[in-house]
């Protein structure tokens, strides 16, 4: 295998990871490293040119990538959908890596509600659907992890007041995930 991580060889051999964004970013680098380790992959984000891309790397480097799902996953049933489909496909997930997200620079003041939600739909609604609809169709019957990769937001973020204030959401979100 051409790249090469510094965890143990093998650590998520015979798992199942969804990685949503999984076609570009910190979701591409993710999906190599977990490949890297034995993890079969199922890629999802919006364009599928991407995750076929990020797809036949991993493979080219010797890596498991059971589908690629291109779905608007900011969209309720375009996410129920595509996880029914994707654990009809290849069976249970074992893990959920919410690595899909999107921002862009702007000052509040200047900021357009369509652009607000934007960017709460990308980087919160579209995390909470996953995580709900991978945990209730999969993981409350066989268990597994999710992780949802945020930003450091506490100091404020000027200039990305909209993207600090999702992932202060997704914080809350994730905690309040995990003690239920």
């Amino acid at each position: 295998m051409g790249y090469q991580s510094g965890f143990r060889a093998g650590l998520f051999s015979g798992t199942t990871v969804l990685i949503a964004g999984g076609g570009g970013g910190l979701g591409r680098c993710i999906a190599h490293e977990l490949a890297s380790l034995g993890a079969h992959l199922i890629l999802t984000g919006r364009t599928n040119e991407k995750l076929e891309r990020t797809a036949s790397q991993v493979v080219e480097d010797g890596g498991t990538v059971h589908g690629c799902y291109s779905a608007e996953l900011r969209d309720e049933t375009a996410v129920v959908d595509l996880v029914k489909k994707a654990l009809h496909d290849h069976g249970p997930i074992n893990a959920l890596v919410n690595a899909a997200g999107g921002q862009f620079p702007s000052h509040l003041e200047n900021l357009s509600l369509n652009g607000w939600n934007a960017v709460m739909h990308n980087n919160l609604t579209s995390y909470f659907l996953l995580a709900r609809e991978v945990y209730t169709q999969c993981m409350r019957e066989h268990g597994g992890s999710i992780v949802n990769i945020g930003a450091d937001y506490e100091g404020g973020m000027p200039g990305m007041g909209h993207n600090g204030a999702a992932r202060a959401g997704l914080s809350n979100f994730t905690a309040t995930a995990a003690t239920e």
